[in-house]
């Protein structure tokens, strides 16, 4: 009796210890309910492959297109933090619970009266919209089930959904919800679209890539070419192409894990518990960038690149990398579930084929390493990478044109933003506070902005391409939907907020304000949209108004809408 009553002591100190370094306890299901009032469906999945990060949350969809949906607090906790941005996740709220989680609740339309005030007040207080606090733990506290919010559609959101979370709250790391029991029904195995097999040379760059089509087998499996692939390589990595969907809905979401086999050995496998928001930017080592690029295809590696940081793998042989013989097939097994277990195989055999062919090659007239701080410079311009910059070992062309500099592609991903420099003529310069560096992205340009200083102007880049210096004279346009004759107490103020040009890098969006009768008012803004929606006091007294709306944009150019209004008795 003694024994068990240590080992059950261990084990409650094991789980405290647990809580207290911010790992959380052992997950739950049942400990957290749904945030909303109906069975869950999805509109994105966790971990799911966006452009720049996995996605650290599910998307619930709401009830209908038009109703109001309640978002309620999934377990008892207080508010650890508020935050309201302009893009990102809008209006959010952040629970603290005692099991160490934090449960984040993103997108909302509108808090509770309570919360709202509260925020109003420090609006009001700092004249800014965007706000992001930690209120003390005793200042708001909600039990499992209360209301917290409205649904909504604020910040970086294209519908109506709400964005949530499970956090470790010390780590701050995501954790799939599914895990907790929050999930949709899923009946559904994920679907193989492709496979891309590619020739890797030793510096872990691909050539002479192919693409292959699953067809279905009698077993329920997927095969590819008939079952057998000669491949005209030493040493080879395959890509896939896949998603899952779940039960009542159509959207494409990502898969749960991916295992790879050769003659049934496993060489490489992830599993999407968790992931921390520091490595999220490894997606796009976990995909292949160019692909997606250039050809608007997902394909995830069963290998590994150098500098991939990603912790979701859970084995690792040979980097994921296949070696070939030209007497003797590999058997490959590729295994893709989702977190119901529902899986799909694709399953062949490869050899190398007679000859071999030569990596492909490509001019450059810089080779930067992996892993090391390096600084390239040609014809007055200049690019430091630092040792987190890249995956593998990058060969970069730099030249100059006419209309400004091409320095590498937009198919190589930065993991780390690098620093680059333009050459300058402070004095032949029109206006230096009105110049920065532009990127070419597509059929568009982004101001980056910059730093001037000895002869160079100076910014931050997580992309390479086309760079040129440009100048933004235009101020930002103001635009007021609603008529000043329309305007009564309690309503909102519609209209529009555009900048000419797009930021980035060290370029800043544009600051505005509002100002009723000289005093400064809340003014919500969707920088995805442009729209700007101010709330009119429903205490307005009667009497003539004025309504002032200014913006500036990083390069100091202001515009200022007035609107003159007046409230009857």
């Amino acid at each position: 009796m003694r024994k068990i009553k240590v080992a059950l002591c261990s084990l409650i100190l094991m789980l405290f210890a647990g809580i207290a370094s911010g790992q959380g306890a052992a997950p739950e299901a049942g400990y957290f309910d749904s945030p909303v009032d109906y069975s869950i469906t999805l509109a994105g999945s966790f971990a799911e492959l966006r452009q720049t990060h996995f996605h650290a949350g599910i998307d619930i969809k709401p009830k209908s297109k038009t109703g109001i949906d309640t978002i309620r607090a999934a377990a008892d906790g207080y508010v650890s933090r508020i935050k309201v941005q302009t893009g990102g996740y809008g209006q959010a709220l952040y629970i603290d619970h005692p099991n160490g989680y934090t449960t984040v609740y993103a997108h909302l339309d509108e808090y509770t009266d309570t919360l709202t005030q509260f925020i109003r007040n420090i609006q009001r207080k700092t004249e800014s919209y965007p706000l992001d606090i930690y209120p003390d733990s005793t200042a708001f506290y909600f039990k499992k089930g209360q209301p917290i919010g409205l649904m909504g559609n604020t910040g970086r959101s294209y519908a109506k959904h709400l964005h949530f979370e499970i956090r470790e709250t010390e780590s701050e790391i995501p954790v799939n919800p599914a895990i907790f029991g929050l999930k949709p029904r899923d009946t559904r195995p994920p679907v193989v679209l492709s496979l891309d097999i590619h020739q890797i040379s030793p510096d872990f760059h691909e050539h002479h890539s192919s693409t292959y089509y699953p067809a279905g087998l009698k077993d329920g499996s997927y095969t590819i070419n008939n079952g057998s692939v000669t491949f005209p390589a030493w040493t080879c990595g395959i890509s896939v192409q896949s998603y899952d969907l779940m039960n009542g809905a159509s959207n494409r979401n990502g898969v749960f894990y991916q295992k790879t086999y050769v003659d049934d050995t496993l060489i490489h496998s992830f599993t999407l518990d968790k992931i921390s928001f520091d490595e999220s930017r490894y997606i796009n080592s976990h995909v292949d960038y160019a692909q997606r690029t250039l050809n608007r295809r997902t394909l995830v590696r069963t290998f590994k690149l150098p500098g991939n940081q990603l912790s979701v793998y859970d084995s690792i042989k040979d980097n994921g990398l296949i070696s070939l013989y030209q007497n003797k097939s590999r058997a490959v097994k590729i295994v893709l579930g989702d977190f119901d277990g529902n899986e799909t195989e694709v399953k062949f055999n490869i050899s190398r084929a007679n000859e071999i062919l030569p990596p492909e090659t490509k001019p450059f007239n810089f080779k930067v390493l992996q892993g090391k701080a390096d600084t390239i410079s040609a014809w007055g311009s200049r690019v430091i990478f630092n040792p987190r910059s890249l995956d593998r070992d990058l060969y970069i062309t730099v030249k100059k044109e006419e209309d400004g500099f091409l320095i590498g592609n937009n198919s190589t991903k930065l993991f780390s933003s690098v620093e680059i420099s333009l050459p300058v003529d402070f004095q032949e310069a029109d206006s230096l506070d009105q110049l920065g560096i532009w990127y070419q992205e597509e059929d568009k340009w982004i101001n980056m902005g910059g730093v001037k200083e000895d002869g160079k102007i100076t910014t931050r880049t997580s992309a390479l391409g086309k760079f040129t210096l440009g100048y933004d004279t235009i101020p930002p346009t103001i635009k007021v939907y609603t008529k000043g004759s329309s305007i009564v107490p309690g309503k909102k103020i519609k209209g529009i907020l555009d900048d000419n040009i797009q930021t980035g890098g060290m370029a800043e969006e544009v600051k505005y304000a509002a100002f009723l009768d000289g005093s400064w008012i809340v003014a919500a803004y969707k920088i995805m949209t442009r729209e700007m929606e101010i709330d009119i006091p429903e205490d307005i007294p009667a009497g003539p108004h004025q309504l002032t709306i200014q913006a500036i944009d990083h390069h100091g150019n202001t515009s200022e809408k007035t609107i003159k209004f007046n409230i009857g008795n």
